[in-house]
């Protein structure tokens, strides 16, 4: 592939990006208690990995609806402040209201490409990516642009999910969405994809090769916890937009078939308490 013919792949995969989270923008901020319980520990654990303190000045990169960004509002204060990029317009007008709600004014929110960040060198303090980092096509050249626009002995913290068989509520998902599809199973570490990032060692080597130092991971574990199965694919219904892709061109009764048989196979993690799917994550933090 030419370096033209590149160019074009890229801008493609990233507008068909911006427009899966434009559709799953408003169910994925109306999930914010569900996604903010099962975060709650992996995002505190982010946050102290990339060292953020009162004052800071902090980059959200791939922000969503603003969870995790009004967290570092929080930490950094009035001193501080917090840059909010995605690539989806819709998805950050959810998360400049939550931060006006929050009462956040030292939040500011910037449509961006993670792999071509809009900022001059070393303009921040800290970096965090949490949960986008596997979706980008060229995560060497978001980490490299991560490294860039971070002051020299800043930190950066990334989250993604591990490998697929510590991720079995993902791989059921996918699995039975491409089935139903007519689609074959997919490589789980293809680019851009939600395991993209999990095979042992790889986010290391990626933080080494964009220049990062005392690059370490943590494993963690971040069982999605709910009442019940139901609750589980009505979540992913309204806002997980990779599998929502999947199932787009079905008729509405196959699609109905697709999802009852996703919730048959996600029945097998049913509990006492009522339903908790296991998923691993992986926490990477590293020095400029």
């Amino acid at each position: 592939m030419t370096a033209h013919e590149q160019a074009r792949h890229d801008f493609h995969t990233n507008d068909m990006a911006a427009k899966q989270w434009a559709h799953a923008a408003a169910g994925w901020n109306e999930q914010g208690p569900v996604i903010r319980a099962w975060l709650r520990a992996a995002t505190d654990a982010m946050l102290n990995m990339a060292n953020i303190r009162p004052g800071m000045r902090v980059l959200d990169v791939a922000a969503g609806a603003g969870d995790q960004t009004l967290d570092i509002a929080e930490r950094v204060g009035g001193g501080g402040s917090v840059m909010a990029v995605d690539l989806s317009p819709e998805i950050l007008r959810f998360a400049r209201d939550n931060a006006v709600q929050a009462n956040h004014p030292n939040v500011e929110a910037r449509v961006a490409d993670g792999e071509a960040l809009p900022f001059e060198d070393a303009s921040f303090d800290a970096v965090v990516c949490r949960l986008g980092l596997m979706f980008f096509q060229h995560p060497h050249k978001g980490l490299s642009e991560m490294r860039r626009v971070l002051r020299p002995e800043g930190w950066v913290c990334t989250m993604v999910f591990s490998r697929p068989e510590r991720n079995p509520c993902i791989t059921t998902l996918m699995g039975a969405a491409l089935g139903h599809a007519g689609l074959p199973p997919r490589d789980p570490y293809q680019p851009g994809g939600l395991l993209s990032l999990g095979k042992p060692g790889l986010v290391d080597e990626l933080f080494r090769k964009a220049g990062f130092r005392d690059v370490a991971t943590t494993a963690l574990d971040a069982p999605f916890t709910l009442h019940s199965v139901s609750a589980y694919v009505d979540f992913v219904k309204s806002s997980a937009g990779p599998v929502r892709d999947i199932l787009s061109s079905l008729d509405p009764a196959a699609a109905e078939d697709a999802w009852a048989d996703i919730a048959d196979r996600l029945r097998v993690f049913d509990n006492k308490q009522g339903w908790s799917g296991p998923n691993e994550l992986l926490l990477t933090a590293a020095r400029r």
